[in-house]
């Protein structure tokens, strides 16, 4: 089988790089799928800022067996003409659009070629929600729309799609049902899986020197890591307060962070951190050492004592999941975290993580106690630590290892197909202009109709077009002396 995936990079597999979650993404699906049998060629879009400036607008790699990489830059990869030959090359039996809503949109413009799997990286829309938390309503306005007409373009076109979590499928469901989607079509055929956040497992390793215990704090030292980006739905402020408060507590707490911003997207939270951190009185134990690659995460994770997350309420985190936490878990390093997104709550549970209260919020896990609490209490509790760490690491390694976590793509990927709806609309034929343009779609039920921006958005700009037309006719000189002089000859 021929897999075509559209993307995000870089990638785990990448070599010595940062991996940012939307390229873990795409690699926690490429994965499986190469080690399959299946040929995968996969079109990426670059994050910004982790390449270098020379790089050109595209780099072709193959990283990992049965794998071909075209790694490229944002201008590259909007030139539908280029990725559309790309595709038509290739030949797939398949197409998977992954990682974020641009990758997905670039998916569905080639679906004439094959059926489409559309993995939804989280909410776009929440996303944007929580942007604007930040960022104010007229910073994000425009972004909001853009992304909702590529979402809802994905919505209607793709064959079948998956999500991060049982709730955020959940929500796909009803997105669907808006849109006309579940009509009788579509009945008894699942069009919404969950494949929630994967990781892979750690190899073995012994480090021969440290990065930072015994160099950079004392080799004693009780150190609380914060891996990735410092995203919108986060809440940083409630973070600094609670580690400061207990650094005041314990002499021997240092905040260890290796991510940051995301360049062109979100760097504000991560600057108003290291401000933070920088005019604290403990400002030499916060050690923030920006975006590290991702194969020395590891070694980071080795020298710790604690994982952290910290969520502020917002409906992307309930319908998402924290890939830092289970990635800290796959190595073996405990986790303290809020409660809110659906992955936190299940370990919480399990007793597989600490949970702590978030600001402002009664939500979360029944036992979460004040952060500063948290962190004093277990500084001392080294047993406990330990044993957290091994019984996480063997529960998501057993829980959300790749090749589980992505059997449901696997299973479709045995044989591809198009959503039932998708096949009984290509029988019928659409309403076409004299020149043979598509002027409106075969739709199924009223609601398609209705729900149907981009054809209403196209009946629009034609009728416009044709009032322009009819205009110029008016304001020409000729038709208005004859307009003039048809009304001589009018009966009295």
């Amino acid at each position: 089988m021929r897999v075509l995936f559209f993307g995000s990079c870089p990638m785990p597999c990448e070599g010595d790089l940062p991996a940012q979650g939307p390229g873990i993404r795409t690699w926690q699906l490429i994965k499986p799928v190469c080690d399959a049998g299946h040929k995968v060629r996969a079109l990426c879009l670059r994050t910004e800022g982790l390449y270098p400036e020379k790089a050109g607008d595209a780099i072709i790699s193959a990283p990992y067996p049965n794998l071909n990489v075209y790694n490229f830059s944002f201008e590259a990869y909007t030139n539908s003409q280029r990725m559309r030959s790309l595709v038509q090359d290739f030949k797939p039996d398949a197409i998977v659009g992954a990682a974020s809503v641009l990758p997905n949109y670039t998916a569905i413009l080639a679906r004439d070629m094959a059926p489409v799997w559309a993995d939804c990286f989280g909410d776009p829309i929440t996303e944007i929600q929580a942007k604007a938390e930040v960022y104010g309503c007229e910073r994000t306005a425009e972004e909001l729309f853009g992304v909702w007409r590529l979402y809802h373009a994905v919505l209607i076109h793709a064959d079948r799609f998956s999500a991060l979590s049982d709730a955020q499928s959940h929500a796909i469901v009803g997105q669907l049902a808006l849109l006309g989607r579940l009509g009788y079509e579509n009945a008894g055929c699942p069009l919404v899986y969950s494949i929630p956040c994967g990781v892979e497992e750690a190899p073995s390793a012994s480090f021969d020197e440290n990065l930072v215990r015994g160099k950079r704090v004392p080799a004693d030292a009780f150190v609380v890591c914060f891996s990735g980006s410092y995203n919108t739905w986060m809440d940083p402020d409630h973070l600094f307060e609670g580690i400061e408060e207990a650094m005041k507590r314990l002499p021997n707490l240092y905040f260890l962070s290796i991510g940051g911003g995301t360049k062109g997207y979100n760097e504000k939270l991560y600057k108003d951190f290291c401000l933070k951190a920088e005019n604290s009185p403990f400002k030499e134990r916060f050690l923030l050492m920006g975006w590290v690659p991702f194969q020395d995460a590891p070694r980071y994770y080795a020298e710790s004592n604690l994982g952290i997350n910290c969520d502020r309420f917002t409906y992307e985190g309930v319908l998402g999941s924290r890939n830092r936490i289970v990635q800290f878990l796959a190595h073996g390093l405990p986790v303290a975290t809020t409660a809110l997104s659906e992955i936190s709550l299940r370990l919480a549970r399990e007793n597989l993580v600490f949970p702590f209260a978030m600001k402002g919020a009664s939500l979360g896990a029944e036992n979460a106690e004040p952060l500063p609490n948290l962190l004093e209490r277990l500084a001392s509790e080294t047993e406990t630590l330990r044993q957290a760490g091994e019984a996480g690491r063997r529960y998501v390694l057993e829980q959300f290892n790749y090749e589980r976590t992505v059997k449901p793509l696997l299973d479709w990927l045995a044989k591809p197909e198009r959503a039932p709806d998708i096949k009984e609309r290509a029988k019928r034929e659409p309403l076409k202009d004299d020149k043979g343009v598509v002027i409106e779609p075969a739709y199924l039920n009223e609601i398609e109709l209705a729900m149907d921006y981009e054809s209403s958005r196209r009946q629009i700009e034609f009728l416009t077009g044709e009032k322009r037309v009819l205009d110029n006719i008016r304001a020409n000189p000729f038709y208005q002396l004859l307009k003039a002089a048809k009304g001589l000859f009018k009966k009295p």
